[in-house]
């Protein structure tokens, strides 16, 4: 594995990079999506709003449901997925930094280049998913590149991403002292064969793309919210 793409759950890594795992993989390059939330909860876990919502009828069959639809998303991609087992924000009631870290490590032990979120939209799950990674990598001599890449659909929204910038890691860069440096944006638009493909494992997620519509307008059309993706280049200094 060449490439591992850190994704808070089942279904961000593809939204957010589907293009970019498509383009790296035929490339030659051999891609993995580690999903940090991928745990399962007991089964008789009552379902979240947005679990109801998606016509789930427990917590465990939300998250078997879109662990399936994963694997079918990057099954189009040519890409393979592995999972930590935390649970997704309304399930959480702590976090294993220290488990995480191990997790991590041992997996990007096998890759050159890593891709995390950068948690744009500032949903709770993206900023931990990517607080916790870069805290993991903190702790190595780790030679790895790090790419930021942004988050959609929520990056669509106007002016999600005026507040980006080297300030977004202050709370990081504090609690590891490390530096963190993000380079210039990297934006490319998708050309017609890996937008398609893109598009292809993006209908995958059966079950998330109705509320994902209601909230962000329908992205899965041809000209698409996420046909464009960003990228950062980011250096940890001592």
């Amino acid at each position: 594995m060449d490439v591992l793409i850190v994704s808070p759950h089942f279904d961000d890594a593809v939204l957010s990079a589907g293009g970019r795992i498509a383009a790296l993989e035929r490339s030659g390059l051999s891609t993995c999506v580690l999903t940090v939330f991928g745990g399962v909860p007991e089964s008789r876990t009552p379902p979240s709003r947005w679990d109801v919502a998606s016509g789930f009828a427990s917590a465990a069959q939300a998250a078997l449901m879109r662990r399936s639809e994963d694997q079918a998303a990057l099954e189009f991609l040519g890409s393979t997925g592995l999972a930590f087992d935390a649970y997704d924000g309304p399930y959480r009631a702590d976090w294993e930094q220290d488990a995480y870290s191990s997790f991590l490590l041992d997996a990007a032990s096998r890759a050159r280049t890593i891709y995390i979120p950068a948690a744009i939209g500032k949903h709770p799950d993206h900023v931990l998913a990517r607080d916790a990674t870069l805290h993991a990598l903190s702790t190595t001599n780790s030679m790895l590149n790090i790419r930021v890449y942004a988050d959609l659909p929520y990056a669509t929204v106007e002016g999600s991403m005026a507040g980006f910038s080297n300030s977004s890691f202050s709370a990081t860069e504090a609690s590891t002292g490390r530096r963190m440096t993000l380079g210039d944006v990297d934006e490319v638009h998708l050309a017609d064969e890996l937008w398609t493909v893109k598009r292809s494992a993006v209908v995958s997620y059966r079950s998330q793309i109705p509320e994902l519509v209601r909230a962000f307008g329908d992205f899965v059309m041809v000209d698409s919210l996420l046909r464009s993706e960003r990228f950062w280049s980011l250096k940890l200094e001592s």
